[in-house]
């Protein structure tokens, strides 16, 4: 735990640190802006680090109770919906799902997506459970730990309309009660609810805009990848034989997550841009999972055999062992789990001890600068630095552009200051370079530019240049 940096979650941590440290809940001090997707979370985790906890490791660790609590509320609902053999549902979903890289890394890395799936469970559950009021106030806490929450509210109000024939009223008056005070002090303080992430990455998306296939085989390339193959093909099955039975039986509930998993895709895939960023499609892998073990149990239970369940679960459980103990750089997806902002913490660290307080500092990734080196950081994708988005909407050269615009006192960087920032190189000079040989087949390295005049290093920090 701990040892996964994935930038995305440090921006959470800097909002939950001036929380306690300044009294605002923003990324940069002083600065309105609202750069984080989940105001929950981040509001979740200001507690532990009023305890003076490092959220590097302290919001890990909270993950690991969420993702118990997902095995947790997964099985109260397979015994809901899913009539046969419960346990080896949850035992085939916990197998894959929990050793999938895509939502291993999240929750390592501290994101937010352990409590956000445990919330989409718990909120299925209430469903069932016919506890409308509590399915409204969980759907409000599922929308404010992230906006696309809104899609399984909107797919479980759909069903209940489709089995009751009229809108779940209390759910929705509970979800208006929850979601209206964070909107309306998000549009008083930060003069727009909507995060600019949301529209940072639809600006940037639209940049690279891909066709409806290619958007579809980047989603779903990863599926291919050892050992999930087999796992996906029968939640595939296993989700199109959920459909039609609760079509045929009018049981709405088993249509929930089939109903979630099209729109859900809808969502991320009909927009101009496309959404590759593995977090977002965890739950979708929830729903892959739980409907693998649900094809391998009504097998089981239609051929009054137990032996279908070794003939699919012993390759499965072969496969998982070897992606647990294969050398990771014969491991794909253990690669794609390098830390690539490695070099990026370094720096950071570096600019907090040996910086002027009032420095700025500028990156690409900015939540590990933000929150380790605490100094005002411009963001030239245009998240914490929100006018810098049309530079993108002009497809020039980001970082170029925002050089010319804030000239910050250090600039860190994934590649060096070359002929098309040859106006730059009189300004800045290169202080570090940083090597980082992720694996045998994967290179990474990291710059560090200061102005002219601004203090260097006194020592060498890996390959830091005197």
């Amino acid at each position: 735990m701990g040892e996964i940096i994935l930038d995305d979650s440090f921006i959470t941590y800097r909002f939950a640190k001036n929380l306690v440290e300044h009294g605002q809940f923003v990324f940069n001090p002083g600065e309105r802006v609202l750069a984080t997707s989940t105001p929950l979370f981040a509001l979740l985790l200001t507690p532990f680090y009023l305890l003076k906890l490092d959220l590097f490791y302290a919001a890990p660790i909270i993950n690991m109770v969420f993702d118990g609590l997902i095995a947790y509320f997964a099985y109260l609902l397979i015994r809901k919906i899913f009539p046969h053999h419960p346990l080896l549902i949850l035992v085939i979903f916990a197998l894959l799902f929990f050793s999938d890289s895509r939502a291993l890394r999240s929750s390592a890395a501290g994101m937010e997506t352990s409590f956000y799936i445990c919330l989409i469970l718990l909120l299925l559950w209430l469903a069932l459970r016919e506890s409308w009021t509590w399915v409204g106030i969980v759907g409000g806490l599922l929308f404010l730990t992230r906006p696309d929450g809104v899609v399984i509210v909107a797919v479980v109000f759909l069903c209940h309309l489709l089995q009751k024939r009229k809108l779940p009223l209390r759910s929705a008056i509970a979800f208006a009660a929850v979601v209206s005070p964070w909107l309306i002090f998000a549009t008083i303080y930060y003069g727009n609810p909507v995060p600019s992430g949301v529209w940072a990455k639809l600006v940037i998306t639209q940049h690279f805009n891909d066709p409806l296939i290619k958007k579809l085989r980047l989603i779903y390339l990863p599926f291919q990848d050892f050992p999930f193959l087999i796992g996906s093909l029968l939640g595939f099955a296993g989700m199109v034989l959920a459909g039609c039975r609760s079509f045929r039986e009018r049981r709405w509930s088993m249509a929930v997550y089939p109903a979630f998993f099209v729109l859900y895709n809808l969502s991320m895939v009909l927009p101009r841009g496309s959404y590759n960023w593995y977090w977002y499609w965890a739950p979708i892998l929830m729903v892959v999972y739980l409907h693998a073990g649900y094809l391998i149990a009504e097998l089981t239970h239609r051929f009054k055999s137990a032996r279908v369940i070794p003939a699919v679960g012993l390759p499965l459980l072969i496969w998982y062992l070897l992606f647990s103990y294969l050398p990771d750089e014969t491991n794909w997806l253990k690669i794609r789990s390098f830390n690539w902002d490695a070099g990026v913490e370094v720096l950071s660290f570096w600019i907090a001890e040996n910086s002027p307080a009032d420095s700025t500092v500028m990156c690409m990734t900015v939540g590990l600068p933000g929150y380790y080196s605490n100094r005002r950081v411009i963001d030239p994708l245009g998240i914490a630095t929100p006018e810098l988005l049309k530079n993108w909407s002009a497809k020039e050269n980001y970082n170029l552009e925002a050089l010319r615009r804030f000239h910050p006192d250090y600039y860190i960087s994934y590649e060096p200051l070359d002929e098309q920032y040859r106006e730059m190189q009189n300004e800045y000079t290169l202080t570090a370079r940083i090597p980082m040989p992720m694996s045998l087949i994967i290179k990474q390295e990291t710059f560090l530019y200061r102005k002219n005049g601004l203090p260097g290093p006194k020592e060498k920090i890996l390959n830091f240049i005197p």
